[in-house]
């Protein structure tokens, strides 16, 4: 008989007892919580603080953050840390990029605005 024509209850009931038996081990990690991963400060930041447009910055990428959303951009000022959120826009050329294209001796432009005393890049475009 097609799952389809089970009525919901007995699904959901038969799939309860598929994973408590274990017999969905590999399906089951996806009903338990979710991976901790590192909090990215930058994100509580943006949400409760009043933003300030700080400009641009043009450098080379010194180092990328991957997991805490930051990179480190070497500019005429000195290394400046910039934190990178999930609305932040990437650009490589005419097309959007993500966070996995910036890497270390890449020269980028960035917009950034400050909170809280923290600069958080609002654009990155790759220099030609």
């Amino acid at each position: 008989m097609p799952a389809s024509t089970f009525p919901m209850k007995m699904r959901q009931s038969i799939v309860a007892v598929l994973i408590a038996c274990g017999c969905l081990s590999g399906i089951a990690p996806a009903f338990a919580d979710p991976p901790s991963t590192p909090p990215n400060v930058y994100r509580s930041l943006e949400a409760g603080k009043q933003a300030h447009n700080a400009g641009e910055l043009h450098g080379r990428i010194e180092s990328v953050d991957y997991a805490g959303g930051s990179l480190v951009v070497r500019t005429g000022r000195g290394a400046i840390t910039v934190a990178i959120v999930p609305n932040t826009t990437i650009y490589r050329g005419n097309q959007y990029g993500t966070l996995a294209d910036l890497r270390p001796g890449q020269q980028v432009r960035l917009s950034v605005y400050e909170v809280g005393g923290r600069l958080v890049a609002q654009l990155i475009r790759f220099a030609p």
